[in-house]
């Protein structure tokens, strides 16, 4: 299995799109119960504001871990990570028109009525396996 069934499996068993995308990518660089607390927040396009989709914060918070290479503290190393999170965003945006959690699913998850109309339509199970599976990817290509 690879690293995006992986991914959409944890997102399957109840992990939301933040914490599918990032433990994912933990390995042995960090406990995944410390990756699944740290990502938690983010499902629901932050908190369910229905505001940036939770795959692509999971893969942001991924190409941050992962793409260390030298001191986090010098500005070279921050503008690398800018560059990167700009393509992930850029292809990731491309490949499903928007990066936020409301434009994807098409309702705001962060209202009861927004909620009801995504659980009757079952989108969650629907479209965002989809999403989880393409941030692990893009992820993956630019690292």
């Amino acid at each position: 299995m690879d690293r995006s069934e992986r991914a959409v499996e944890h997102f399957q068993s109840g992990l939301n799109c933040a914490q599918a995308v990032f433990v994912s990518f933990v390995d042995d660089t960090m406990d995944e119960d410390l990756a699944c607390h740290l990502s938690a927040g983010f499902g629901g396009g932050m908190g369910r504001t229905a505001n940036v989709c939770g795959a692509v914060t999971g893969a942001i918070l991924a190409l941050g871990l992962l793409g260390r290479d030298s001191d986090s503290k010098e500005l070279r190393c921050r503008l690398r990570a800018y560059l990167r999170v700009q393509e992930f965003c850029r292809e990731f945006e491309e490949k499903h028109g928007t990066l936020t959690c409301r434009g994807l699913l098409g309702y705001d998850i962060s209202t009861p009525e927004g909620c009801d109309q995504i659980e009757h339509e079952g989108l969650i199970h629907s479209r965002c396996p989809a999403f989880v599976s393409d941030a692990v990817k893009i992820v993956e290509d630019i690292l």
